[in-house]
């Protein structure tokens, strides 16, 4: 029986411990945001601003615009962010994935050749001879000494 009522009081007074320090922790928390505001008038609103945010973690944060762009993503997910141009050219292709990019060389390059594989590469010498090689296997390459001398 003694044993019972020790635990019990045991257990009472450490689940009484943590409300106590919160209580106390809060306390020193609006004391000292009183003295804050009573130090500089002019920080008083931010002083109430903090004992608010302090008190409420669901308050958002207004001043900090990395968070606040997580929070509005949040509400609305499906607003796109402008002035990320990666995000928003993946976004432009989301909508409409025929539309080529005109500003990648690269790319515009292969849609050209996906239009009419039969066009030969102008520029690129390699590409140029391997085409004329294949419309007469028989002409031999003049340029290449090697190639001369097995002739």
């Amino acid at each position: 029986m003694r044993f019972t009522i020790a635990l019990t009081t045991l257990v009472a007074a450490v689940m009484a411990a943590p409300l106590d320090t919160l209580a106390a922790r809060q306390d020193e928390l609006n004391a000292a945001i009183q003295a804050l505001a009573a130090e500089n008038p002019e920080d008083a609103e931010a002083a109430k601003g903090l004992l608010g945010r302090d008190i409420n973690p669901n308050v958002q944060l207004t001043n900090d615009d990395e968070q606040e762009e997580v929070f509005e993503r949040d509400i609305n997910p499906n607003v796109q962010l402008t002035n990320d141009d990666e995000q928003e050219e993946v976004f432009k292709r989301d909508i409409n994935p025929n539309v080529q990019l005109t500003n990648d060389d690269e790319q515009e390059e292969v849609f050209k050749r996906d239009i009419n594989p039969n066009v030969q590469l102008t520029n690129d010498d390699e590409q140029e001879e391997v085409f004329k090689r294949e419309i007469n296997p028989n002409v031999q390459l003049t340029n290449d000494d090697e190639q001369e001398e097995v002739f």
